[in-house]
C-alpha cells in the first residue's frame, strides 16, 4: 500500500527527480536480505497503528512487532520515533509497491538532508505550513512543532509548554483542519508535518543512524 506521500508529489517535476528514488533505494537496500512479509508489514506499520495492522492481516500484535523489529534492525532505525517512521514511509513510497530497492546504480545516492534543502522542497514545506502562521491562537504552530518534538505525545507536549492537555489537543485539532490532514486516522498527515517542519526548521531526522542519510547501493 505504498502511495506517494501527498506532500512530496512535487519531486516528480524537479529536474533532479531521479535523485529521490535513488536515495530511497539506497536507504532501503538492507531490506533486501529480509523475506517479503516483514517488509510488507512494515509498510503498513509506519502509517497505521500496529493494532490496526494486526487486525487487517489477521495476525497478533506480537507478530507485527516481530516483523517490524526485523526491519528496524536491518535499517538501523527505531520505528517508535515519529521522524524515523516518516523517513521510512517516504522511502517506501518512493520505491513503489513491488520493490524496496529499484535504484539506479550508476548514480551516487544523495543525502536526504540535501534533497530536503532543494528549492522545491522548501517551497512545498513553506506552503504546507503557511495556514498555521497567522492562525488563532498565535501559538498554534509552536504547539504543533513541540508535539512533533515530543514524539506526538500530548502529555509531554503539555508539560514542556506549560499547557493543559486539553489545550494541546484543541491546538492539534485546529491544525488538523487548517492543514487538511488527519493526524489520527493514518500517519501520512503526521509524516508530511514532520518533513515540512524538518525542511523549514532545520531539524534533522534524529532517530536515524548516521549512514541512513546516504548509503551506497
Amino acid at each position: 500500500m505504498a502511495a506517494y506521500a501527498a506532500g512530496f508529489r512535487w519531486h516528480t517535476s524537479c529536474p533532479a527527480r531521479r535523485s529521490w528514488p535513488v536515495w530511497a533505494a539506497a536507504f532501503l537496500a538492507p531490506l533486501h536480505d529480509l523475506p517479503k512479509t516483514p517488509v510488507d508489514v512494515t509498510r503498513l506499520a509506519v502509517t497505521f497503528p500496529r493494532s490496526a495492522v494486526a487486525r487487517l492481516l489477521h495476525i497478533s500484535r506480537t507478530t507485527v512487532a516481530a516483523h517490524c523489529r526485523r526491519a528496524e534492525e536491518a535499517l538501523g532505525v527505531d520505528l517508535s520515533d515519529v521522524r524515523a517512521r516518516a523517513t521510512v514511509d517516504l522511502a517506501l513510497s518512493l520505491t513503489g509497491p513491488q520493490s524496496v530497492a529499484t535504484g539506479l546504480p550508476h548514480l551516487a545516492p544523495p543525502h536526504l538532508e540535501d534533497l530536503l534543502r532543494t528549492g522545491l522542497a522548501v517551497d512545498w514545506a513553506e506552503s504546507f505550513l503557511r495556514p498555521l502562521h497567522g492562525a488563532r491562537p498565535s501559538t498554534l504552530h509552536i504547539t504543533v512543532s513541540a508535539w512533533i518534538d515530543a514524539d506526538t505525545d500530548a502529555r509531554r507536549t503539555a508539560a514542556r509548554g506549560g499547557l493543559s492537555r486539553n489545550t494541546v489537543r484543541a491546538h492539534l485539532r485546529a491544525a488538523e483542519r487548517l492543514l487538511n490532514r488527519d493526524r489520527l486516522t493514518t500517519g501520512s498527515g503526521i509524516h508530511d508535518l514532520v518533513h515540512a517542519l524538518g525542511v523549514t526548521g532545520g531539524r534533522p531526522h534524529t532517530a536515524l543512524r548516521a549512514d541512513a542519510f546516504c548509503r551506497s547501493p
